[in-house]
């Protein structure tokens, strides 16, 4: 199928939903996720961090520096604060701090949730 596929586009296109629907049946998460960062182009990297001084920060660049520093419980802290407020960003980035502890599940929990604040696409 996957070669069929890489040479129908169109097939392609009209097959990802049931792609990625196959993959959270299985569980390969991973997968999922890696799948609609392509699709969406979802930038899933933390900025390079500022000096911890910086007062100009955003939340990403303040959680990149924590997370560098080894600081992930207050990394995770921020992050929470800014999903109860429903921000997006807190979704992005609580999915790439899943992905960096290599927990998948959560990581695709929380590309759901983006997706959703963000009304980026529909899943199945």
């Amino acid at each position: 199928m996957e070669s069929f596929l890489a040479g129908n586009l169109g097939w392609a296109e009209a097959a990802w939903p049931i792609r990625v629907r196959q993959w959270l049946e299985k569980k390969d998460f991973q997968a999922a996720v890696l799948a609609v960062q392509e699709r969406y182009r979802i930038d899933l990297k933390l900025p390079e961090p500022k000096t911890p001084d910086d007062a100009s920060m955003n939340l990403a660049e303040t959680v990149s520096s924590l997370a560098q520093r080894g600081n992930l419980v207050t990394a995770r802290r921020m992050v929470q604060e800014s999903i109860q407020e429903r921000e997006p960003e807190g979704f992005r980035l609580q999915c790439i701090l899943a992905m960096a502890s290599h927990d998948w599940a959560a990581a695709w929990k929380s590309m759901e949730a983006y997706l959703r604040e963000t009304k980026r696409g529909h899943l199945p």
